[in-house]
């Protein structure tokens, strides 16, 4: 018999073992309950001068009260118990078949007269699935005698998880407050496009509507910003007048010809522009003279 072979079979036993001295030696919680319970029921009653048959008609109900209780906890108690008996039993059994399984599987091995009839692929196989218990259990063992170990040697205190807690917690509060701003800001970028947008219809609204007449004459409507109303005005350029080269240009939108003296809103001269443009255009679209009609 190998060392692996006994070392399944001391662990096996170790396992029963222990299973046995849980189902004799533990005390159920339910049985705690009960006594804790009896103890509590049995309460000291006050010595009074009572007629002696309503004395006795007490003592008999509370008699009956408190077998009722006891009664009660007794059944709860016995039924636990019993179910935890049971499950234990079926651990037993179970291990306790596992235990025959490999002790057959072992007999059959250290035995080649009786393993003679049997081939060598299922011997292997046998031979495997012992090996891979034997894993199994030690890696079992292993693990439930160093999972204290492991805790231990981590470091990782309930301080230290206290600690990583709140930091996480400011972590968290930072952000919401990065969000919060990051919010108001793209509400202000929202309200500033508006007001540009305002702003530039009241600009356009200043500068008033005009309506061609010719190409150096335009009427202009233009709305007084300190009274609100609306004044009409004729605006004429002289013939040589030169719309396409202005002086300069003021920051409040109008465009200054110091030449000719002129100051006019720069929407007007883009209309202005237009119109000298189309006329120019025109011009140039001459198709030439007919000789032959004389023309």
């Amino acid at each position: 018999m190998d060392f692996t072979t006994l070392t399944i079979l001391a662990i096996l036993s170790f396992i029963l073992a222990w299973f046995g001295i849980m189902i004799f030696t533990t005390t159920p919680k339910e049985e705690e309950e009960e006594q804790a319970n009896t103890q509590q029921v049995k309460v000291e009653v006050p010595v009074v001068s009572v007629n002696p048959e309503v004395q006795a008609v007490n003592d008999s109900n509370g008699i009956k009260k408190v077998a009722r209780i006891a009664e009660g906890n007794e059944n709860q108690t016995v039924a636990t118990v019993n179910a935890d008996i049971n499950a234990y039993r079926e651990l037993v059994e179970k291990y306790s078949n596992t235990i025959a399984q490999l002790k057959q599987k072992i007999d059959l091995l250290e035995n080649p007269e009786r393993s003679a009839g049997i081939p060598n692929d299922k011997l292997i196989d046998w031979i495997t699935e012992l090996r891979n218990e034997n894993k199994y259990l030690k890696a079992q063992l292993s693990r439930l005698e160093g999972d204290k170990m492991a805790y231990e040697n981590s470091g990782f205190s309930s301080e230290k998880e206290a600690s990583l807690k709140y930091e996480n917690m400011k972590l968290r509060e930072k952000l919401d407050e990065h969000v919060e701003k990051v919010a108001k800001l793209e509400k202000e970028v929202e309200e500033l496009k508006s007001g540009l947008n305002y702003y530039r219809d009241i600009v356009n609204k200043l500068q008033g509507s005009y309506t061609v007449i010719n190409k150096y004459n335009y009427r202009t409507c233009i709305r007084d910003p300190n009274t609100g109303e609306f004044q009409y005005e004729l605006v004429k350029f002289p013939l040589d007048f030169d719309p396409f080269n202005p002086t300069y240009i003021t920051k409040d939108g109008m465009e200054i010809y110091e030449r000719f003296g002129i100051k006019i809103p720069t929407k007007l001269g883009d209309i202005v522009r237009e119109e000298f443009r189309k006329s120019a255009e025109y011009w140039e679209e001459d198709t030439g003279v007919d000789w032959k009609l004389g023309r």
